[in-house]
């Protein structure tokens, strides 16, 4: 509290005013030649990205974007098979076994699981508490096969 008086007399020239109305605000006053320095840098800055190539910003999201996804995806992707792999090894895991294995949160298991749910590849066997995820029989056929 201190420092802003302090500093607001020295940079701003006049004191912080503190309004405690239904919402607590706080007003500093900034010198003018601040303002106007600020106003011309915003200026200059959206005039540049106004003469931006349309193209060339498309490119470059674009190219952001997939290596971005594609290194999240990948890296879903791999912990999915090795958690499937541990399933089938194991004939079976519990929620807390899969947690442990790969030291990943709950959540994080409980939606690979969902993933893998959904795409039939395992199934929940047994009560919620003591139950396990074990392969389909759809997965188990093409492991045969």
């Amino acid at each position: 509290m201190r420092n802003i008086f302090k500093y607001g007399k020295i940079y701003g020239n006049n004191e912080p005013i503190f309004d405690e109305g239904d919402i607590f605000k706080t007003f500093i006053s900034i010198p003018s030649g601040q303002i106007k320095a600020t106003k011309k840098a915003t200026s200059t800055v959206k005039a540049n990205l106004s003469d931006a190539n349309e193209e060339y910003k498309k490119v470059v999201n674009d190219a952001v974007n997939d290596a971005v996804n594609d290194a999240v995806n990948d890296a879903v992707i791999q912990r999915l098979k090795t958690e499937l792999m541990d399933i089938i090894i194991n004939k079976g895991m519990s929620l807390s076994q899969l947690m442990a294995n790969h030291t990943i949160k709950r959540a994080t298991v409980q939606r690979d699981m969902k993933l893998l749910k959904d795409a039939e590849l395992i199934t929940f066997v047994g009560a919620p508490k003591t139950g396990k995820y074990m392969i389909s029989n759809k997965l188990s056929q093409i492991i045969k096969q």
